[in-house]
């Protein structure tokens, strides 16, 4: 047997194996969907340099007739859908995109509506939907700021408006090099910085925003859950059902 033979075996196994297992999982490929957006969300991340629409046009509208193939050749929507995900990671962050704060503050005047509250331990933070910032020109005020205050300082309510101080810092990044990048999940929610509030919190009794009504309606659902599972259980064994059933975990010791 020449040598040339040889070398083409291991290649016949292998493009044999390959067909094997793509006809094994007939009928299954949309269970890989997951797996391979995964896989073009990933890839974005990956990228060095931020890409532009100019360079992913061609991309999504090679998706698109990867998709329109796929009708008879499933296993050809597994890249549409990698490509699909390359797409939809820049179309997410472009989104949210948000002017980061730069440098920690002094206390500034924070003008915003509540967009979703947690609760913990006496402590509240708030996600603010801002409004303006003291001496941030509308160009360098975040979409969002992450803040916290106390319980006694005052409850809200989604949808309410505050007029508040607050030390405001930049976003934080990860602890070590290749962590977990925390301050990325904030940005990736529109928020552009945390802060301390360190005055009174004037809240507004305003017509509440009618963007804000679905989220009100879940924040009142899940309290009156909450309330219902501290009716009946009580102590440790309350707070991990409640945080279980509705993800509240500030009662958990």
């Amino acid at each position: 047997m020449s040598g040339a033979s040889k070398g083409a075996q291991p290649v016949a196994g292998l493009a044999a194996a390959v067909r094997a297992a793509l006809a094994g999982q007939r009928g299954r490929t949309f269970l890989w969907y997951p797996v391979f957006l995964t896989f073009g969300i990933w890839s974005y991340f990956a990228l060095a340099v931020e890409p532009g629409w100019a360079a992913l046009a061609p991309v999504a509208a090679l998706s698109a007739a990867l998709f329109w193939a796929a009708r008879r050749r499933p296993w050809i929507g597994l890249l549409a859908v990698a490509l699909a995900g390359l797409v939809l990671a820049k179309a997410k962050a472009d989104l949210m995109a948000t002017p980061l704060l730069a440098a920690t503050t002094a206390a500034r005047g924070v003008e915003g509506t509540v967009a979703s509250l947690t609760s913990a331990g006496g402590r509240m933070t708030v996600i603010l939907d801002v409004t303006a910032v003291e001496g941030l020109a509308a160009a360098e005020t975040p979409r969002r700021l992450r803040l916290q205050f106390s319980a006694k300082q005052a409850r809200p309510a989604i949808g309410q408006r505050l007029t508040l101080k607050a030390v405001l810092a930049p976003l934080p990044g990860p602890v070590m090099p290749g962590g977990f990048d925390y301050g990325r999940d904030l940005w990736f929610d529109g928020i552009g910085g945390p802060g301390r509030v360190i005055s009174e919190v004037g809240v507004s009794l305003a017509p509440l925003a009618w963007r804000h009504l679905p989220a009100r309606w879940i924040a009142e659902a899940r309290q009156a859950i909450g309330a219902r599972i501290r009716a009946v259980l009580t102590g440790t064994e309350g707070a991990i059902a409640e945080a279980l059933v509705t993800g509240e975990r500030g009662a958990i010791p």
